[in-house]
């Protein structure tokens, strides 16, 4: 029964291993929200909007001017002064992570053979909350996970996991 569990397991952490190894992006939002009603915004620039690791104020730089291009592009405009219609918050976390591949081979003389692999990486979460000024309600929310090995290897990946979690904003409604 423990062998099972540990093969289950096993064969878990690979699919999340092999998941990672990409940019995987998700969204979800309010749909009663009227999002042809919001054509200005500001980058939040708050504590509780930072990145969980606060030892890297240059990826928060460089998030915020991401998505400022990113929606600047989708044709909002940015305000410094007077109140938006969207205040975008962000905050990107690291956890060191750990995928399991095995490979069984066919019986031979001495028997079946099994290798087990394991791989560390470390693995970003970036999350994108858009949040309607008037009603301090979150309209919609996207997020980013992928492996990186290094920190410029994950500075370098900042644009493209902001660019693609931004894809489906505005989002369709029915």
């Amino acid at each position: 029964m423990n062998a099972v569990k540990c093969l289950l397991v096993a064969s878990l952490l690979l699919l999340l291993g092999i998941g990672c190894a990409s940019i995987q992006v998700r969204s979800d939002f309010d749909d009663q929200a009227d999002f042809s009603q919001y054509q200005t915004f500001r980058v939040v620039d708050r504590p509780t909007m930072k990145s969980a690791a606060r030892g890297n104020p240059m990826l928060d730089r460089k998030i915020a001017q991401a998505l400022k291009e990113e929606l600047r592009a989708k044709g909002l405009r940015e305000v410094t002064q007077g109140p938006p219609d969207l205040l975008v918050g962000f905050h990107s976390d690291v956890k060191n992570r750990v995928s399991v591949s095995e490979q069984w081979y066919p019986y031979r003389w001495r028997g079946p053979r099994h290798t087990m692999t394991v791989n560390s990486y470390k693995q970003r979460t970036l999350i994108i909350d858009m949040i309607d000024r008037v009603e301090n309600a979150v309209v919609w929310r996207g997020w980013a996970t992928s492996a990186f090995k290094s920190p410029d290897e994950a500075e370098e990946t900042v644009r493209k996991a902001v660019a693609k979690v931004l894809k489906d904003y505005p989002p369709k409604t029915k």
